[in-house]
């Protein structure tokens, strides 16, 4: 029987996720337009700082957090990253009218 010695791309919240990050996580789920990068954004600092750990592997920042932890909030920031944009384009594409800048007309 093989056992699996790595984890899959999408680590799962499981008892060894940290309770912060659990709950960062659900408030991602729940209102996916938080999170972006911005500066004016809610939760864009405290983003930032999970994206330099992940992408930069800058491990001074959030060192308290694990590997799996750190991309676990960078795979769910990305998911909801997707879902606002997909929400963007319907809301552009129902909108009335056919012109670039969504209206109608002048």
């Amino acid at each position: 029987m093989a056992t699996k010695s790595k984890k899959t791309p999408d680590t799962p919240v499981t008892d060894t996720v940290c309770d912060a990050v659990k709950l960062l996580v659900t408030r991602m789920e729940s209102n996916p337009d938080e999170f972006t990068l911005t500066k004016n954004s809610k939760w864009g600092d405290m983003m930032n700082m999970v994206r330099v750990r992940h992408i930069e592997h800058d491990s001074s920042r959030l060192c308290v957090l694990s590997d799996d932890e750190v991309k676990l909030l960078w795979d769910k920031f990305c998911e909801a990253g997707k879902i606002s944009l997909h929400t963007e384009f319907m809301r552009r594409i129902l909108a009335a009218g056919d012109s670039p800048n969504g209206s109608e007309g002048n």
